[in-house]
């Protein structure tokens, strides 16, 4: 199958897509080296290094790409010096740092490792309406390690008390790693990003086990119709066959595309946590005193957090929360079944059936099906990528990449008023008796499942 002229009017599908990744990777790539040479000297500095060495290595991460801003990119320099470029702003990590510091103060035997961060020095001038802010930045790299399997797990309870607390999501395998501090997390964006009406009752009493749960960081057996999916939890998940999703491999050579085929999907081990056998259940006396722990502490700094100009206002004003409306997982099994054969002969065909895919997605998860977001999804998966929400800084209103409104209102609360409202409810209302028997109920049931992938 040889690449044929962009113009052509009978280009086959799986050219047109192979096309549209080159030219996205080769633009991730431009803007990429152009960042790095202009940040050269503040990274050296950042180092404390007269300069930076020579590039040794440079891998993508396990992350999905971000746009056309393409992937997480691991930069490991001569002399073993090893950062991570980030292809988006970087607060959340910055802010979520701030938050662990304030804690570790108070009681340093439940400090979570967290790494510093650089804001990118470029400025992006996309015309009118454009951040002033640089949409990229740079993290140290948190080296894999182990600790005692009882520190592991308590400062894994404080790691979920402050993760829910402030509403952070998306700490699914690939974004926590175990490290000789214990487990710490690796990417921050969706800081905020879990309040949502969906965790919210109309009596305006949280759903604590639904909040517990889309942390991320504990197992929740999601089913995609006949499939049970992998236990992909930041705290829990490891190494498995994922069922249904295959991955598009091209086949060629620079000058030729010979061939799409698909091989089966599998998690890969991200070694998260010290043992690969353990039972959830088995830890719970652990992560429920890290928790009680972290609850301690909080009520201690709680003043200083909610004070005029304290860390819950710089919060409201920096940050912009991803939204996860649905796991990467079930995306992945969107494009997979959209890339099969059947699908292939016209993007009609493709367009369509992913079309029905999202609208029976929503339905089963019981999504509001809005046209505004299911066409930003849309328009995502048709070009392979995984789409992209936030909630405005200070807002409730959740937009597309570049900061275009989809929908007003979306949340019943602002991130920052959530948080509020949560640290202003900490020791009263028997809250934490309510945790309790929620994370003991989640652990559970995973013990009952068992984690069982059917191959």
């Amino acid at each position: 199958m040889r690449r044929a002229d962009p113009t052509a009017p009978d280009r086959s599908l799986p050219d047109i897509l192979a096309r549209t990744l080159l030219e996205d990777w080769v633009a991730a790539v431009r803007l990429f080296l152009l960042r790095l040479g202009a940040d050269a000297e503040r990274l050296a500095r950042w180092q404390g290094l007269p300069a930076l060495r020579s590039i040794a290595s440079l891998t993508t991460a396990a992350s999905e790409v971000h746009g056309s801003a393409g992937a997480v990119i691991r930069l490991r320099f001569v002399g073993g010096l090893t950062i991570f470029y980030k292809p988006r702003r970087v607060t959340g990590e910055s802010l979520w740092a701030e938050w662990n510091a304030a804690v570790a103060e108070v009681d340093e035997e439940i400090s979570v490792p967290t790494a510093r961060v650089l804001a990118g020095g470029l400025v992006d001038r996309g015309g009118p309406g454009a951040s002033a802010l640089p949409s990229y930045g740079w993290m140290e790299n948190l080296a894999r390690g182990s600790c005692a399997e009882k520190v592991h797990w308590q400062r894994a309870g404080a790691l979920l008390c402050l993760a829910h607390l402030v509403g952070l999501s998306d700490l699914h395998m690939s974004n926590v790693v175990a490290t000789a501090g214990g487990p710490a997390v690796l990417d921050a964006e969706c800081l905020g990003g879990v309040i949502s009406s969906r965790h919210w009752q109309d009596s305006g009493a949280e759903d604590v086990q639904g909040s517990l749960l889309a942390t991320g960081l504990l197992p929740n057996a999601e089913r995609w119709g006949a499939f049970q999916l992998p236990d992909v939890s930041g705290l829990f998940g490891g190494a498995a066959p994922v069922p249904g999703v295959l991955l598009p491999c091209w086949t060629g050579s620079q000058a030729e595309i010979r061939e799409l085929r698909f091989v089966p999907a599998r998690l890969l081990e991200q070694r998260n946590r010290p043992s690969r056998t353990l039972q959830p259940l088995l830890a719970l006396p652990e992560i429920l005193s890290g928790y009680a722990r972290a609850t301690l502490a909080l009520l201690g700094i709680r003043p200083h957090l909610l004070r005029r100009g304290g860390w819950v206002d710089r919060f409201e004003t920096q940050h912009s929360p991803r939204v996860v409306l649905r796991s990467t997982l079930s995306y992945g099994l969107m494009l997979s079944r959209s890339l099969l054969a059947e699908r292939l002969p016209s993007e009609e065909i493709r367009q369509g059936m992913l079309r029905s895919e999202l609208e029976r997605a929503s339905l089963d998860a019981g999504i509001p099906t809005h046209a505004g977001i299911l066409e930003d999804e849309l328009q995502a998966l048709l070009r392979l990528r995984v789409p992209s929400f936030h909630l405005a800084a200070g807002t409730r209103d959740m937009v597309a990449e570049g900061g275009r409104v989809l929908v007003r209102d979306a949340a019943s609360h602002t991130p920052a008023n959530a948080i509020r409202h949560r640290l202003k409810g900490l020791g009263r209302n028997g809250m934490e008796e309510t945790v309790k028997a929620e994370l003991a109920s989640i652990l559970f049931r995973a013990r009952r499942a068992g984690n069982v992938i059917p191959r």
